[in-house]
């Protein structure tokens, strides 16, 4: 259930991140959330995540195929929480069963050079 009261010190917290301006920020609809990621990028789960459903694929790499900002994008979509939620796959193609938000996940990659190096490999296999 959404509740705006417990979500607006989050809001507040990241506004200069969520928000176009300065203006405006006293009903819920108004809240642009940016995503952290993008379509087709790999990110894993973050790895001090507890949540046992989660395990399965907790240290592996998961590419995002769904980005949702909104409810209308998403039906488990919770404003509250003030994040973009993501829908994920395996690297081979398997659906993830459940959808995460910003703050459940970080960037598969250490650096650059190994970013460049996986995608030379899926070139290459494909």
């Amino acid at each position: 259930m959404f509740c705006w009261g417990k979500s607006r010190n989050v809001i507040e917290k990241y506004t200069r991140k969520y928000r176009d301006s300065d203006e405006n920020l006293e009903e819920p609809d108004q809240l642009i959330i940016r995503p952290d990621y993008d379509v087709g990028d790999v990110v894993m789960i973050r790895p001090k995540d507890d949540n046992e459903g989660y395990r399965k694929f907790t240290g592996k790499k998961l590419r995002i195929v769904h980005v949702a900002t909104n409810r209308d994008e998403h039906q488990g979509f919770d404003e509250g929480v003030g994040q973009a939620l993501y829908d994920l796959e395996t690297i081979d193609g398997r659906e993830v069963p459940f959808s995460l938000y910003d703050y459940e996940l970080v960037s598969a990659w250490k650096d650059s050079l190994e970013k460049i190096n996986f995608i030379r490999l899926q070139h290459t296999i494909s």
